[in-house]
């Protein structure tokens, strides 16, 4: 399995220590980074864009990124398939013949057309962002 490599500016660099509150509850937590450690966000599709079409995937082969997400307050060590076959999307009335990534811990399903990220789909908590297309 290969370790995604992309554009170093993307990666985490330091320590970090968060505050959370809610409900008057405050929890602190305190994070080391490896090298090589790169942030997303479960409802932000943008930072996997950045991920996954910078780090030019081939189809047919796994990949491995040590990622931060802050709502699990954690790393994770995720690991990618890029299907050998392309798949179609239908959106809007409109067929594109789609990369699809998939990532098994996370249950996570990403539709790339042409260095576009057009629908990541979330199995594990029944979430799809879809871009808009004009």
């Amino acid at each position: 399995m290969q370790s995604i490599s992309i554009l170093p500016n993307f990666f985490l660099k330091r320590a970090r220590i968060s505050k959370i509150s809610f409900n008057n509850d405050t929890v602190t937590t305190s994070n080391e980074f490896p090298e090589g450690t790169f942030l997303v966000e479960n409802n932000m599709p943008g930072l996997w864009e950045i991920l996954l079409i910078s780090s030019n995937m081939e189809q047919g082969q796994r990949y491995n990124a040590m990622v931060f997400i802050p709502q699990g307050g954690s790393l994770f060590n995720l690991e990618f398939y890029v299907n050998n076959d392309l798949q179609t999307l239908n959106l809007n009335g409109e067929q594109y013949s789609c990369t699809v990534i998939q990532e098994s811990r996370l249950e996570l399903r990403f539709y790339i057309y042409e260095g576009t990220l057009l629908q990541m789909r979330n199995e594990n908590q029944d979430v799809i962002f879809t871009r808009f297309l004009s």
